[in-house]
């Protein structure tokens, strides 16, 4: 059988036109809203600790000075979490759309066409529904990571994300890709 790469390229391909763009609107806006607060918070970082605006967030951060990050220590955790943001989390977007899209998700939902209009109440439901699901994933995913046996993916795998004890956004992702 052969394989047939142009479907290939299509669904790997977000920004396609064969794509009703959803996909790539979440995409963008998850780079978007994460590199944006990441950038946001480093600024409030990099304010001189000595100026009044310094002193005042040295006082309300939960740690106080133990809690910023070196130079070095930024420029990894960017350079990782941008290949987890704009690799891996682009891979994840499309075998996601492919089982989202598959009869509403195996049938667990009904798809609303793109063109349907505007109800606030199906939209809160949908905002709410995804995110108990993106919680519940997340959870389950973070602790599967602890998990020792039967095989030890906390070494493997996710020791790397502990590596920091700092709470800087640009570490929320800064994980083994």
């Amino acid at each position: 059988m052969a394989m047939d790469w142009d479907a290939v390229a299509t669904q790997v391909n977000i920004f396609s036109p064969a794509h009703d763009g959803v996909l790539a609107r979440c995409f963008l806006a998850a780079n978007c809203a994460f590199w944006g607060m990441s950038g946001l918070c480093y600024a409030l970082d990099s304010v001189d600790k000595d100026s009044s605006l310094g002193r005042f967030l040295v006082r309300h951060k939960v740690q106080g000075l133990k809690a910023y990050l070196s130079a070095s220590d930024y420029h990894t955790a960017f350079s990782l979490s941008s290949v987890n943001m704009l690799f891996w989390a682009y891979l994840s977007a499309i075998g996601g759309n492919m089982v989202w899209r598959q009869d509403g998700c195996y049938g667990w939902y009904t798809p609303v066409p793109v063109d349907a209009p505007f109800e606030w109440k199906r939209e809160l439901a949908c905002l709410l529904g995804c995110a108990v699901v993106i919680d519940f994933w997340f959870y389950w995913t973070h602790r599967i990571m602890h998990w020792k046996e039967p095989i030890n993916l906390y070494a493997l795998v996710h020791k790397i994300h502990h590596r920091y004890k700092t709470p800087a956004a640009v570490c929320a992702t800064y994980a083994h890709p």
